[in-house]
C-alpha cells in the first residue's frame, strides 16, 4: 500500500460561489481514481469546500498533511490559483503541480515566474501524475518523465510529449465518493433536479480561432462507447439518485453515430433521466433531435457566435447563418431549452456584421424557450486569438498571464478585467457598446438580464475542461419563454 498522501485542488474564480452552484470538477475526479488504483491516498479541494475563502482552503489542505498538492484553475482564477499555491508551498512544503485549462498552454511562463511551482503537467492527467509522483517519490529525475514542464536550477526544461488517451473507456470512472455530494446545489434547468456532470468524448476537431479546448486537446476527438458512459449514468443515478446529467462534451454530436448509440442505451435500459448538451449547428437535424428527447434530453446550446457569414468564416466557425436558423427554429419547435451563444468584437468586424448578429438574436427571441447570451471577444492562452493579438500588437508589451495585469476597459462591457478582449483597431470596445445601448435591440433591460444571470450554473473546466462556457456566462442574457 502507498501511503503518500496526495491532495488535487480546483480554484474556482471569486465569486463562484455566490449561488452556490458548482458541480463537481471531472478533471480532478479522473486524475483522483487512477492515483487511488495506484494506492496513493487521495484528497479533493474543491469550490464547495472553501468558496471565495483561500484561507479556508489552505486550512483544509494543511489538514490533510500532503507530501504533493496538485493545482487545476480555469485563466479566469488564475491569480486565486497562483496566490494559493504560493500559500501551500510556504505553509507545507509539498510538491507542487499544476495543469488544466490555464497552466497547461502557459507551462513554460509559469514555471518562469512561479517558484513555488515545481511541475506542469503540459497534457491529460491521468497517467502523467502518477509516473510523475513515482518519480518525485523515488527521487529520480523528472526529465523521464513525459508532458511536463520544470525547473532545473534556473533553467526551464520541457520533457518529451505524452501521447493522448486514446481508448477512453480504460480510464476508470471519476472518484465520486471523494466529492461532498449534497452541497452541490446546481439543479438542471427548468427543472429543480440536482445534476452532476458526465463525459463521452474528449476534444473537438473544429478549429475556432478563440476556442481555449481547441488548445487543451490539439484538435483530436476520442469517444467512450455508448455502454461505458451510460453504466455511468446508471451508477450516478444508482448510487447517488442523480436523476439530471450535464453531458459536458465540446461537441456531443460530433459524431452522429456516437450520440445515437449513446441514446437508444439509454432508451433501451429505460432510464428515466433528463440531461443537457452542447452541440454544433451543422451537426444536428430534426430526427437527430427527436430521438435526444425522447432519450431525456431537454435543453441545448448552440455556438452561433456570429450572425454574419463573414465573420464566421473569418472565425473558422465552420457553420453558415442558415444552419444556425434551421438548428434553433427545430430545437425550438420540438420543446428543447436553447440557449444561443454569440461574440461581438471579432477580428474584421464591423457595424454591418454586428447589425446582421442582433437581427439573428432579435429573431432567435420570437422563438419559445430560446435565450441569446453575448459576450467581447475574449482572448485565452495558446489560441490563434492570441497569436493574432501578438502579432497585431493589441496586447501590452508587457503583459503576462501570471503577472497581474488589469484590461481597464473590460469594465465598460462587462468582460473579466484580468483577461485580455480582441478590440479591432478601427472599431473600439466602447464603441460597439454604446452602439449596441443604441439600438433598438430587444432584451437589453439590465434588470431583466440580471435576474436571469443569477439562474445560470458555473461549468467547471474539465474542463475542463472546462472551461469551455465560461467566456459567455459573463455575457449579457436575452430570453423569452
Amino acid at each position: 500500500m502507498n501511503n503518500m498522501k496526495v491532495v488535487l485542488v480546483e480554484v474556482v474564480p471569486q465569486g463562484a460561489m455566490l449561488t452556490k452552484e458548482l458541480i463537481p470538477p471531472l478533471g480532478l475526479g479522473y486524475i483522483a481514481s487512477v492515483l487511488e488504483s495506484k494506492g496513493y491516498k487521495v484528497s479533493i479541494v474543491d469550490g464547495v469546500r472553501y468558496g471565495d475563502n483561500l484561507h479556508k482552503a489552505l486550512k483544509i489542505i494543511v489538514s490533510e498533511s500532503p507530501e504533493v498538492v496538485g493545482f487545476t484553475t480555469t485563466s479566469q482564477a488564475r491569480f486565486r490559483a497562483i496566490e494559493l499555491i504560493k500559500m501551500t508551498k510556504e505553509s507545507t512544503g509539498a510538491f507542487t503541480v499544476a495543469g488544466g485549462p490555464h497552466f497547461q498552454p502557459t507551462a513554460r511562463e509559469a514555471i518562469e515566474n512561479i517558484k513555488e511551482l515545481d511541475v506542469v503537467v503540459k497534457g491529460e492527467g491521468e497517467y502523467a501524475m502518477p509516473e510523475l509522483i513515482e518519480a518525485f517519490k523515488q527521487n529520480k529525475p523528472l526529465k523521464d518523465v513525459k508532458g511536463i514542464f520544470f525547473r532545473e536550477d534556473d533553467n526551464v526544461i520541457e520533457t518529451e510529449d505524452r501521447p493522448i488517451c486514446t481508448d477512453l473507456d480504460n480510464i476508470p470512472r471519476p472518484a465520486y465518493h471523494l466529492f461532498s455530494h449534497k452541497k452541490y446545489k446546481c439543479t438542471l434547468d427548468g427543472t429543480k433536479l440536482p445534476v452532476v456532470g458526465v463525459i463521452s468524448s474528449r476534444g473537438c476537431p473544429n478549429n475556432c480561432i478563440f476556442c481555449a479546448n481547441r488548445v487543451l486537446h490539439k484538435g483530436s476527438l476520442r469517444v467512450r462507447s455508448a455502454q461505458s458512459f451510460v453504466d455511468e449514468l446508471e451508477f450516478l443515478k444508482d448510487s447517488y439518485q442523480y436523476n439530471a446529467f450535464d453531458f459536458w462534451d465540446d461537441t456531443m454530436t460530433m459524431i452522429r453515430s456516437h450520440i445515437e448509440n449513446i441514446c437508444e442505451e439509454i432508451l433501451s435500459r429505460g432510464m428515466k433521466i433528463k440531461w443537457y448538451c452542447r452541440a454544433r449547428v451543422n451537426t444536428v437535424d430534426k430526427n437527430l433531435l427527436k430521438l435526444m428527447k425522447q432519450s431525456g434530453c431537454i435543453a441545448i446550446s448552440y455556438g452561433v457566435e456570429s450572425g454574419s457569414n463573414r465573420m464566421l468564416a473569418a472565425i473558422s466557425k465552420g457553420i453558415t447563418r442558415v444552419q444556425s436558423e434551421e438548428a434553433v427554429r427545430i430545437s425550438s419547435e420540438l420543446g428543447f431549452m436553447v440557449t444561443a451563444f454569440f461574440i461581438l468584437s471579432l477580428p474584421g468586424e464591423n457595424i454591418s456584421d454586428i447589425d446582421a448578429t442582433l437581427a439573428l438574436m432579435k429573431k432567435f427571441r420570437k422563438y419559445r424557450n430560446v435565450r441569446c447570451f453575448y459576450c467581447f471577444s475574449i482572448i485565452y492562452p495558446g489560441t490563434d486569438l492570441e497569436k493574432m493579438a501578438i502579432k497585431e500588437g493589441l496586447l501590452p508589451m508587457d503583459f503576462s498571464w501570471q503577472k497581474p495585469y488589469i484590461f481597464v476597459k473590460n469594465k465598460i462591457v462587462g468582460n473579466n478585467p484580468t483577461l485580455p478582449c480582441y478590440e479591432n483597431p478601427y472599431l473600439k470596445l466602447e464603441e460597439i457598446k454604446a452602439y449596441i445601448l443604441k439600438s433598438d435591440s430587444p432584451g437589453l433591460n439590465f434588470k431583466r438580464a440580471v435576474r436571469k444571470i443569477s439562474r445560470i450554473r458555473h461549468i467547471s473546466d474539465i474542463k475542463d475542461i472546462m472551461t469551455f462556457s465560461t467566456k459567455y456566462f459573463l455575457g449579457k442574457l436575452i430570453v423569452r419563454k
